[in-house]
């Protein structure tokens, strides 16, 4: 037996919970029927699954897969906190990027990606567990002058934190060199002045 329902628009921001209508219209028992909620999708054309439930089996089916947030605002036991990043060596071809995240659970899945949203080559992650929280390091080297980003993501908890950025300079001239040039051209001026 299929019922249809008049259709009923329910709106709910991200992260919060929503009532799905179920109101049929007869007067026929429907303790042992499926009921099946869809979302139209843009146009009005094609119907997307939300939510099944079947009396007989107690069988719940969500459709729509809960989108990677950073929940660390709300409190959630074990979120991954914003990684620290930090550059560990660099020449002036190369630097070596560290990403950390401490205390998480369950364990993060860290990354760098570069200003595109790419995700960078890196080093195995160096993962350490305590009480059931783990701290997790990750090592990548970049090549190019860029801004990269690290983000630290746990499928389970929908966690995703907010990417903690760095600006790599590679290939010119480093800050203290160009410290030195400055400071020895301000004192060969104010030489010439007196």
């Amino acid at each position: 037996m299929v019922l249809t329902s008049a259709v009923s628009r329910v709106i709910a921001t991200e992260g919060t919970d929503a009532i799905l209508p179920c109101s049929p219209s007869t007067r026929e028992n429907l303790e042992k029927e499926w009921f099946d909620w869809k979302k139209v999708g843009q146009g009005g054309e094609t119907l997307h699954n939300v939510f099944s439930y079947d009396e007989t089996g107690a069988r719940y089916e969500h459709y729509i897969d809960p989108i990677l947030k950073d929940r660390s605002e709300e409190n959630v036991q074990g979120a991954a906190s914003k990684p620290y990043v930090t550059i560990l060596e660099e020449t002036k071809d190369w630097s070596l990027l560290q990403c950390e995240v401490h205390g998480a659970s369950p364990k993060p899945l860290l990354q760098w990606k570069d200003s595109s949203g790419n995700i960078l080559p890196a080093d195995e992650p160096q993962v350490s567990e305590r009480g059931g929280s783990y701290d997790v390091i990750l090592n990548a080297t970049v090549k190019t002058t860029g801004r990269y980003h690290c983000v630290a993501t746990q499928e389970e908890t929908k966690h995703q934190t907010n990417p903690t950025h760095i600006f790599v300079s590679l290939g010119g001239a480093s800050t203290a060199r160009v410290g030195v040039v400055l400071l020895f051209s301000l004192l060969l001026s104010s030489s010439l002045y007196l």
